[in-house]
């Protein structure tokens, strides 16, 4: 009887033997255990080709344990940055200019008038397509009435649709340090056909004789959000005329920054 059970036993061994060579001897696991634990694998044995597609989960990753050695150049794309991610402080200033969405332009422009009053033709300084102009149009010589005012004017196309403008100027005396304070005035509305405001520079209190000079900053803008469309254009100038040189003349120089 042992004999037969000894036999027995034996080709049940080999059985099992030849059953695990078939499987390449691949292990086996019993219910209720685990087949391979992390202490059984080598450093390095699961490599990239061993693992199925989509089998990491974002669950599956430990906090932080991506890090930027880990990125490749250029894996970061435009399109996996969520909206308003990158914020003033991360972003590299140097690499702005002016207006940023679209295509971005600027150009600066420089002219002297002599000082007649009122312009016998306006002077364009910027033109911001689709929208108007700021344009020069009066030097006044020195006297009580004029006291060397400097004058420009935004000004709508024709068939410009509506958009906003709003402006700044301030005068003061010259040269500087005369203790003269300066003077400011603002504007600011919707502009379309034609439409257009002035801002004067002028010097506090018509003072004269001596001389005025003037800084403007106009914005323009229409749309909202992504699909706004503006321009920023800044203006300075110098009325030479003065007790000594009641006729003398304005130079002014402006910049446009515009974006379309």
């Amino acid at each position: 009887m042992l004999n037969r059970f000894a036999s027995f036993g034996r080709q049940h061994l080999i059985a099992l033997i030849a059953l695990f060579v078939v499987l390449g001897g691949s292990a086996v696991a019993l219910p209720g255990t685990k087949s391979v634990e992390k202490n059984d694998l080598k450093k390095g044995a699961v490599t990239k080709k061993a693992i199925k597609k989509n089998a990491v989960t974002k669950k599956a990753i430990k906090a932080n344990a991506v890090i930027s050695d880990k990125l490749a150049d250029g894996a970061v794309t435009t399109g996996k940055l969520a909206g308003d991610a990158v914020t003033g402080a991360k972003a590299d200033e140097e690499s702005f200019r002016g207006l940023v969405q679209g295509d971005g332009r600027q150009s600066t422009s420089s002219f002297t008038a002599p000082a007649v009053g009122f312009l016998p033709q306006s002077i364009v300084l910027a033109e911001v397509p689709t929208m108007g102009v700021v344009e020069f149009i009066a030097c006044f010589p020195d006297s009580p009435a004029g006291a060397s005012d400097m004058r420009v004017r935004l000004l709508s196309f024709d068939d410009s649709q509506s958009f906003f403008g709003a402006g700044t100027v301030i005068g003061s005396a010259n040269p500087q340090g005369t203790g003269d304070a300066t003077k400011t005035e603002q504007m600011s509305g919707f502009f379309s056909a034609g439409g257009g405001s002035p801002l004067i520079a002028e010097s506090p209190g018509a003072s004269v004789g001596t001389g005025v000079g003037g800084w403007w900053d106009f914005h323009l803008s229409r749309g909202t959000g992504n699909d706004t469309v503006g321009a920023h254009v800044s203006v300075n100038g110098y009325n030479t005329s003065t007790a000594g040189t009641p006729i003398g003349e304005c130079t002014v120089t402006a910049t446009v920054e515009y974006q379309d």
